[in-house]
């Protein structure tokens, strides 16, 4: 449950609130080929026997949801508090779940996500897109090894883009209590922005010192390199922006992004 350690992670650190999300495929969409192949009789056992079947799954993900949060002292509420301490609640929704995550992702802080590459089946490339394009929010993806230390060391893939620049813009709180942070540009000049030492300095008015590393291009990818940056800097969290490969359809991660998300062993935090 690499997303919902992460979520409580967070949620601790910064006395947060956390809300774990059930989304139930649509009965519609999932019988629709068995209604045209299926008697009436058989088809509507089909249905009872699958809304059964997601019942109990709920049950059941809603129970392995409260244990564990139990087991890291947090609070279940509904309802916000005067105090300062970190809480969390249980939705469940039915629908694809791309689109829920478009629909209601947009009123949250920040949205995690389980590392594509542990669960894609959870989660494939349209919630990703959902996440970061259609929601867009911040999105951090959870590795497989979650600590208390997230973010305790973190690496910034700076491209001097639009995307960069909101990537640390929305990491900001995260920036500021880490213990570390190294700010990586690889020369490309692809991108017109601000320069790799200008954003440090930004990020030292924010009392955050960020060692800055500049490489030129060779024989590697750009995604290649970023992941070998981020194991030589022994950060346990990426800060980038999320690319897109079309300009025309905002929904298509770029290479760059594909690369590093299919070869990361670390969390990452994405921006739109």
């Amino acid at each position: 449950m690499p997303a919902l350690e992460a979520g409580v992670v967070v949620a601790q650190k910064f006395d947060a609130h956390l809300e774990g999300m059930h989304i139930r495929t649509s009965q519609a969409e999932s019988t629709r080929f068995a209604k045209s192949h299926l008697d009436p009789t058989h088809y509507t056992e089909l249905v009872d026997r699958l809304q059964k079947q997601e019942q109990q799954n709920a049950l059941a993900t809603r129970g392995g949801f409260k244990e564990f949060l139990a087991s890291r002292n947090l609070t279940l509420s509904n309802e916000p508090s005067d105090t300062c301490i970190a809480t969390a609640s249980w939705e469940e929704v039915t629908g694809d779940p791309g689109d829920v995550i478009a629909l209601h992702g947009g009123a949250f802080d920040l949205i995690v996500l389980s590392h594509p590459s542990l669960a894609p089946a959870l989660v494939p490339s349209s919630v990703l897109e959902a996440a970061i394009f259609r929601a867009a929010r911040p999105v951090l993806l959870a590795c497989k090894d979650v600590s208390a230390s997230l973010g305790h060391s973190i690496m910034i893939a700076w491209n001097r883009g639009v995307q960069s620049r909101r990537a640390v813009a929305e990491a900001m709180p995260i920036l500021e209590r880490a213990d570390s942070t190294v700010i990586v540009n690889i020369t490309t000049g692809a991108k017109q922005g601000p320069e790799p030492e200008e954003i440090a300095d930004t990020l030292a008015w924010h009392g955050i010192k960020a060692d800055v590393k500049r490489l030129r291009p060779d024989r590697r990818s750009v995604g290649e390199t970023l992941v070998e940056e981020v194991d030589k800097a022994g950060a346990d969290l990426l800060v980038m922006g999320a690319y897109s490969q079309n300009r025309l359809r905002e929904r298509l991660i770029g290479g760059v992004t594909r690369e590093i998300l299919a070869n990361a062993d670390f969390s990452i935090f994405m921006a739109r």
